[in-house]
């Protein structure tokens, strides 16, 4: 005890005292968030217990909408890169990689065990071993109103359009229209949702040759 007493004496003295309190508290702070990591991410699907799930997505640095619905066991990454607008549902078994930029607009739906990730493994030469491998990150964008499928994954610099469907089970690589259904592996264009009108394509300018 008087050790302590006795550093705590000379932090003083040389004026780290103060900074020494800082960081001990800064981690404190982030060891007792990374302890509550899992008892959040279990906890279920009552309006109560989404909101402690949104309240400690913000504590992480996300911006989180009205009305999240987050069902339990949730894993959730790089939350200091994610937006999520209102009335967002998030399924079971999720994985939700935000590292890179992640933006979930309004009335997003994302079914059980889908995975959206922002970040990938480089392919490396042969003999170098892929543990290793650099990564990159590419931002996701899911507009309003869309519905991911259970099991849909979404790659890297994808943007799901407005009302979009992507089919369960599907593996989207590029960007998907608004108000379309895509699926398989990888997600090619089906059709559009009943109701909706694609724009018409603008005619071709007609070329003028310099008189």
């Amino acid at each position: 005890m008087s050790s302590i007493v006795i550093r705590a004496l000379q932090s003083a003295r040389d004026g780290t005292f103060r900074r020494k309190i800082a960081v001990r508290m800064h981690e404190l702070h982030w060891g007792i968030l990374h302890q509550m990591e899992w008892l959040v991410f279990y906890l279920g699907k009552a309006p109560w217990q989404c909101a402690i799930k949104a309240w400690y997505m913000r504590l992480w640095g996300a911006e989180v909408g009205k009305n999240l619905y987050m069902e339990r066991a949730v894993m959730l990454k790089g939350a200091e890169d994610l937006k999520i607008g209102d009335n967002v549902a998030i399924g079971a078994f999720s994985l939700i990689n935000a590292a890179g930029g992640l933006i979930i607009e309004d009335n997003v739906n994302i079914s059980t065990g889908c995975r959206v990730v922002c970040v990938n493994h480089s392919v490396p030469p042969v003999g170098v071993d892929t543990r290793f491998a650099p990564c990159w990150s590419a931002p996701i964008r899911l507009k309003k109103g869309c519905w991911l499928a259970t099991n849909a994954i979404i790659l890297p610099g994808v943007t799901v359009g407005e009302g979009a469907i992507v089919v369960a089970g599907s593996l989207v690589t590029k960007d998907v229209p608004d108000w379309s259904y895509v699926a398989g592996i990888p997600a090619k264009f089906m059709m559009f949702r009943e109701g909706y009108k694609p724009p018409k394509p603008k005619p071709a300018e007609e070329t003028k040759t310099p008189g």
